[in-house]
């Protein structure tokens, strides 16, 4: 399972939890905002606009 945030210290928190329960789990490190940055990054490096 994978849990995410906006920037991290809730779903590393919630993984940590479901962790102690026996969940097989990860965690998006940063959050949605730093995964939708290096997304923006990538995408922008690679398809750049006219």
């Amino acid at each position: 399972m994978w849990v995410y945030c906006r920037v991290g210290q809730r779903g590393y928190y919630a993984a940590r939890l479901l962790a102690q329960r026996g969940v097989e789990v990860r965690n998006l490190l940063g959050g949605i905002v730093t995964y939708d940055a290096v997304v923006a990054a990538s995408t922008t490096k690679t398809h750049p606009k006219a």
